[in-house]
């Protein structure tokens, strides 16, 4: 396959240059070649260890357990070995319930991002009702929609920001009552694992996205009051 790729010269020559740097040469490399068509490409350490680390945002959990399942049968297929016991079977239940966790958590996100919209939605209805005839005036006045619309806008921004910082403050301060349970079934197993919360950056995209909902909601109050009144 080689020489249809590149052809038969470029071949020679990279095989003339293997031989003169004094490249390795494998009795039975087939077990290599088996892993590679397997989607495994391990790393040999000297005297005897195979090394296979997974890369981060490029391998998941299926690279994992498909890995363990490759080396699983070369070592059921070696002389001398009887049996070989493997996890990758909780491994795969557990990655498929961390996938539904995932799905739900989303779908728990889309919801309280609606319920944001529609209550600041509702609080700038209310607020633009008792400020009707304040409105009215100031349209009889001259005032743009810009005008009226951007003390609400303000408001619906605010108040996303205030739910999203009440809501960061809500998931940390459960982070802090959970990790103690956490904690303690974590040493029982040898480690320290922990719920960790999201950093600076995240807490503050996440408090602009509040706001954003907020002001979208606002928006979308204003307009429909602004339009309403027009047709009358």
């Amino acid at each position: 396959s080689m020489r249809t790729e590149i052809g038969d010269d470029e071949t020679e020559a990279w095989l003339t240059g293997m031989a003169e740097n004094d490249s390795p040469v494998y009795a039975d490399n087939l077990s290599i070649v088996d892993a590679v068509a397997r989607g495994v490409v391990p790393d040999w350490r000297e005297p005897d260890v195979i090394r296979a680390a997974p890369v981060p945002f490029y391998n998941g959990y299926d690279d994992a357990w498909q890995f363990v399942d490759a080396l699983a049968a070369e070592l059921r297929a070696a002389p001398g070995v009887a049996h070989v016991q493997t996890d990758s079977a909780w491994a795969q239940r557990l990655a498929a319930l961390l996938s539904i966790s995932r799905m739900a958590i989303l779908l728990l996100t889309a919801m309280l991002a609606a319920g944001l919209l529609a209550v600041t939605f509702n609080s700038i209805r209310l607020q633009i009702l008792t400020q009707r005839e304040e409105i009215e005036v100031s349209r009889l006045l001259g005032a743009t929609d810009g005008f009226i619309q951007r003390p609400f806008y303000y408001l619906g921004a605010l108040q996303g920001l205030a739910g999203g910082g009440i809501a960061l403050g809500a998931v940390a301060a459960s982070f802090v009552l959970l990790n103690r349970g956490v904690r303690t079934l974590a040493s029982s197993y040898g480690s320290s694992f922990e719920l960790v919360f999201v950093g600076p950056a995240d807490a503050l995209a996440i408090a602009l996205f509040a706001g954003l909902l907020g002001w979208l909601g606002a928006n979308l109050s204003v307009s429909i009051y602004l339009r309403e009144t027009e047709t009358k």
